[in-house]
């Protein structure tokens, strides 16, 4: 007879996704409460293991912050609240991943090493809008998200492989990394390239995948696991060329189309959203010079290498450079032919 899936199992991993909601997460944070009373064992793996100790550790750091008396304040009874909370729950924590050790052989859990272990980092997002934004990843490639798609990505550095995972349509520019390849995860179909331009289709609902090359060359397979480096694959494309994946018949197509068939890239313009991640201010500043007519001039070249994290939306170009000097301690200023920044360097 089959063993019957512990729904826990699945929640857990979307948890590990950062898919989980308020009350998906609580259910996960109440289900971690309780170890010490005798919760079925969960079928997980090493990776997911290690995964899912991380992600609980820093819920777990960011609860007790959350506590009375975690400040500066009098060490009163709201800080031996806080004591006992993390003291309760690393103990917890330290029977939990005890079970692990033992039953599949993982290293047990240590609380000052962990950040340093191999769990990067994971970033999401998802285009609620209805029109395209554009996502400017950490190693400068540009996302073009159509309305209700999503794209999910760990952290790139230290990783020999730039990953994302896409749900909906996007248009991608990917800079040029050779030793550092980057595949885009659509569906049953994995894309890989090391600098290029194309457009991906993959829309849960939808019958088929489409992969269109605009420039340069990619690499399409199905997914047969994450191993895609060490094996060949099953199609490549140039420019004017697309892929096509029935989902039903796991069928993969190619074809050639023309000019006139190519998917129109929405140009930058007022209204589209931007979204920044740790990215260089002379790379903003030239996506601004795009998007509007205008010239930008930094007055400081130290100004170049601030790195800018923010998500700029419907706002006016003037909002936009507000938003964004703010957050590096400049200013803006307008001449009669140009738009000029002004400051020492990045706030510290």
């Amino acid at each position: 007879m089959q063993e019957e899936q512990n729904p826990l199992n699945e929640i857990l991993q979307r948890y590990l996704q950062g898919k989980c909601g308020p009350e998906e997460e609580k259910l996960v944070m109440d289900w971690y409460d309780s170890l010490g009373a005798g919760r079925e064992p969960l079928s997980l793996s090493s990776e997911e293991t290690s995964a899912l100790k991380y992600r609980l550790w820093l819920n777990i750091r960011s609860r007790a912050a959350g506590l009375p008396g975690t400040g500066s304040g009098k060490a009163g009874k709201p800080f031996r609240k806080w004591y006992v909370y993390l003291s309760g729950s690393a103990a917890v924590l330290l029977l939990f991943f005890a079970f692990f050790h033992n039953r599949k052989g993982t290293e047990p859990f240590n609380a000052d090493n962990e950040q340093a272990a191999t769990v990067p980092a994971i970033y999401h997002k998802t285009n609620t809008s209805s029109k395209t934004i554009l996502v400017v990843l950490q190693d400068e490639s540009m996302v073009w998200l159509k309305p209700s798609g999503s794209i999910r990505y760990k952290d790139f550095a230290g990783s020999p492989r730039r990953e994302v995972t896409l749900n909906g349509e996007a248009y991608f520019e990917v800079a040029k990394k050779p030793e550092k390849p980057f595949l885009v995860y659509s569906g049953n179909v994995v894309t890989r390239v090391t600098g290029t331009k194309f457009n991906i289709k993959a829309y849960e609902k939808d019958k088929t995948v489409e992969v269109e090359v605009t420039e340069g060359s990619v690499e399409v397979s199905r997914e047969r696991g994450r191993a895609v480096s060490r094996r060949v694959a099953d199609l490549a494309l140039t420019a004017r060329q697309k892929a096509i994946y029935h989902t039903r018949s796991r069928k993969l197509e190619k074809l050639s189309i023309v000019s006139s068939q190519l998917q129109p890239v929405e140009k930058i313009s007022e209204g589209l959203a931007f979204e920044f991640s740790d990215t260089p201010l002379r790379k903003v500043i030239d996506l601004l010079e795009e998007a509007y007519p205008v010239s930008i001039e930094l007055e400081n070249k130290d100004l170049e290498s601030c790195p800018l994290t923010a998500s700029l939306n419907d706002e006016t170009l003037e909002i936009k450079l507000e938003l964004i000097c703010r957050s590096i301690g400049a200013t803006f200023y307008k001449s009669p032919d140009k738009i000029l920044i002004s400051g020492e360097g990045c706030n510290p």
